[in-house]
C-alpha cells in the first residue's frame, strides 16, 4: 500500500496536473505525522479521522475513481501512523478496516477489475503485520457484494 512520492494529483482540463487533492491534505493533517497519540487521546484522534473518512465516503457517490485514490492514500498513511499511537482500544484498527471496505466499494463501483481488487486485498491480508485485516473476510465479502 505504498504511496507514490508527491501524493495524488488532480488533472486539469488540459491533462496537466495541479495542486494535491485537498482531501489528501486533510488526511495528512488529521494523521498528525510525527506526533505520538497516547491511549487517552486515541478515541478523539480516531473520531477526527472518521470525519475525513466520511468526506471520502460522501465523495464516492459522485467520483469513485477519486475516492479509490484517496482511500489508498489514507490507508498508506494509516500504515505509517500505526507506530505512533497506542490503539489498545482497537478503534484505529476498526477505522482501517472500514477504509479497506470503502476502498473495495469504490473500486467495484468504478468498474475496476474485480480480480485485481481481490488479489490486492488478499496480498494485504497475507502481509498484515498490524492485523488490520484480521477477520475482515465477512466485511470484505459484504463490500464486494454491495455494488
Amino acid at each position: 500500500m505504498a504511496r507514490k512520492q508527491g501524493g495524488s494529483r488532480r488533472a486539469t482540463r488540459r491533462g496537466k496536473t495541479c495542486c494535491p487533492d485537498p482531501i489528501e491534505r486533510q488526511i495528512e493533517s488529521a494523521l498528525c505525522p510525527g506526533q505520538f497519540i497516547d491511549y487517552r487521546a486515541c478515541f478523539s484522534f480516531v473520531n477526527e479521522l472518521d470525519g475525513v473518512a466520511a468526506e471520502i465516503r460522501s465523495l464516492t457517490r459522485s467520483d469513485l475513481s477519486r475516492g479509490t485514490t484517496l482511500c489508498e492514500a489514507f490507508l498508506a498513511g494509516c500504515h505509517q501512523k500505526v507506530e505512533e499511537l497506542d490503539d489498545s482500544s482497537g478503534s484505529f484498527g476498526q477505522l482501517v478496516k472500514d477504509l479497506i471496505c470503502l476502498w473495495i466499494k469504490a473500486r467495484q463501483g468504478s468498474g475496476a477489475d474485480a480480480d485485481k481488487t481481490a488479489s490486492t486485498l488478499l496480498a494485504w491480508m497475507d502481509d498484515d503485520p498490524c492485523s488490520f485485516c484480521y477477520q475482515i473476510e465477512k466485511e470484505a465479502a459484504a463490500a464486494l457484494r454491495a455494488v
